[in-house]
């Protein structure tokens, strides 16, 4: 019996509040930037459609709230979640030094090797950084994930930021499905190969804050 082909996937913004997610959405579903975009309560979702080798595919987007208060909502979208934008504002040091809590909590919900996951440097336009794009990077290495700097008000790299990580989650999808067959049909173990092959990142010893 061949099995049934995913269709529906989902992804999650999370971050600190204040470092732009929801308009990052607002952007991405065609509603455009708005100035006075009020903070997320609790958890918005938009449905984007995106065309991968000529099947169409659903991916439902998360919009996390940053704040404190609302933390404990995070985990509830993070665990049904294939991909994920950690977001931060590179104007605001704190939204940085909490990138840490934020993959924790990641990684207390999912085998995050099996997940794609984009760190999203926003707020690029403002001007007044204080996240060097260096820094931003090597963080970024420590996770094995990719960096894009953003900007919400400008639009830049919003398309290319979704486009990477809807393309990310068909290939460990398809991964996956390789895998799986391979297990259940052991005489072709090995008769494919699949271009990504997800590496697991070793946790520091030291346990960090629980965020959610």
């Amino acid at each position: 019996m061949e099995d049934i082909e995913r269709t529906k996937f989902n992804i999650c913004l999370i971050g600190d509040t204040g470092v732009g997610k929801t308009s990052i959405c607002s952007v991405q579903s065609g509603e455009g930037f708005n100035e006075n975009i009020l903070a997320t309560i609790g958890l918005n979702s938009i449905v984007n459609k995106y065309t991968i080798d000529g099947k169409e595919f659903i991916f439902k987007i998360f919009d996390t709230a940053g704040e404190e208060r609302y933390k404990s909502l995070a985990p509830q979208s993070i665990h049904i979640s294939d991909g994920f934008l950690v977001v931060f504002d590179v104007n605001e040091i704190k939204t940085f030094e909490e990138l840490d809590n934020w993959m924790k909590c990641i990684e207390d919900e999912v085998d995050i090797s099996t997940k794609a996951v984009i760190l999203v440097g926003n707020k690029i336009d403002i001007g007044k950084r204080k996240v060097s794009e260096e820094d931003a990077k090597n963080y970024a290495e420590k996770y094995k994930i990719k960096y894009y700097e953003a900007s919400a008000k400008t639009g830049h790299n919003i398309k290319k930021i979704f486009e990477e990580v809807y393309n990310k989650v068909y290939q460990l999808y398809n991964y996956e499905k390789l895998q799986s067959k391979n297990q259940k049909d052991p005489k072709h173990k090995n008769s494919q190969k699949f271009e990504i092959k997800p590496e697991k990142k070793n946790k520091n010893e030291k346990e960090k804050k629980k965020c959610c």
